[in-house]
């Protein structure tokens, strides 16, 4: 699908960029999350790699759906692809992390980004989770989060927060989002 070609592309420019010396993906990368909206269809379609995700606001309640489970290296499929490749998972006591079996050094909190190259030997990938999502005239609006937020909010009150703020100063939004 296109979600899935273009993923796959990105992830081929970040290797080319890196062996070229124009990035430093060895041993740092990114998570992503791309939402395309179908106007005509009124359709949502959300890819995402890593634990940046998307949630939805509906009704008249402003109910907050989160659309996109994190890549973590715990889950079942996850796991059993990284073991498959011969990885590890270990647990530091905060989070699950992948990292090469019986050797020292770095290590990932999750199990799907672009860049992180030295991981894909151990199961790290780049293909995206994609949902599609049938927007309705109760949905009000959809939330894009790096972990920075997810790690400190539940959706619900990300979704809140903006309510309050698109009430307030609606120019003012993503700001009082991060702070």
């Amino acid at each position: 699908h296109v979600m899935g070609d273009a993923f796959a592309r990105m992830a081929e420019q970040v290797a080319q960029a890196t062996q070229s010396g124009k990035l430093k993906a060895q041993k740092s990368g990114t998570t992503a999350t791309v939402v395309v909206h179908d106007h005509a269809n009124r359709m949502l379609t959300i890819s995402h790699v890593g634990d940046s995700g998307c949630a939805i606001a509906s009704g008249s309640s402003w109910k907050a759906k989160y659309l996109t489970p994190d890549h973590k290296p715990n889950l079942a499929a996850e796991a059993q692809r990284i073991y498959k490749a011969s990885g590890a998972i270990t647990y530091d006591g905060y989070n699950y992390r992948i990292h090469k079996k019986g050797a020292y050094g770095p290590q990932l909190n999750m199990s799907r980004s672009f860049g992180d190259l030295w991981a894909h030997e151990v199961g790290l990938i780049s293909t995206p989770d994609t949902v599609q999502v049938k927007v309705g005239t109760s949905d009000h609006l959809i939330v894009l989060c790096s972990d920075g937020v997810w790690e400190h909010m539940k959706a619900q009150d990300a979704v809140d927060t903006l309510r309050h703020a698109f009430q307030r100063r609606p120019d003012n939004a993503a700001h009082e989002l991060g702070c």
